[in-house]
């Protein structure tokens, strides 16, 4: 959580920390929300950069990492995880660009498989 994150800069100092973001795991069980406050199974590309760009603004600089991976939303809207990266709600085409030039030099570490390995990762190579 951003508290349990602000408690370990307070007691540590940044100078002695790094952050790995999950964009997958800090997303609410419910999905992304939308600017009007809804969260559709697929959120738009301005709203999930819109809640990366939250997290980057409070990481104060400490991200180091980025976890790639996926998740979908259930029938009944709830969060479910173990998709490929290049399924489910995230848009990592995307989201890579933008936390790039965001962060400057980061590592995205990516878990499990793609459908597409070679469209996958040559349109985040492209960063």
């Amino acid at each position: 959580t951003k508290e349990r994150m602000h408690d370990m800069i307070e007691r540590y100092g940044k100078e002695n920390l790094r952050i790995i973001m999950d964009c997958a795991n800090i997303t609410p069980l419910s999905g992304i929300p939308e600017a009007d406050g809804s969260t559709p199974t697929h959120p738009s590309d301005e709203a999930q950069i819109a809640y990366v760009s939250r997290f980057l603004d409070y990481t104060e600089g400490l991200l180091t990492a980025v976890h790639v991976k996926n998740y979908v939303l259930d029938a009944k809207g709830a969060k479910e995880g173990d998709i490929a990266a290049d399924e489910g709600v995230l848009n990592w085409r995307v989201l890579v660009p933008y936390i790039a030039s965001r962060c400057g030099r980061v590592s995205f570490l990516l878990e499990g498989r793609v459908r597409d390995t070679d469209g996958f990762i040559a349109s985040i190579e492209s960063r």
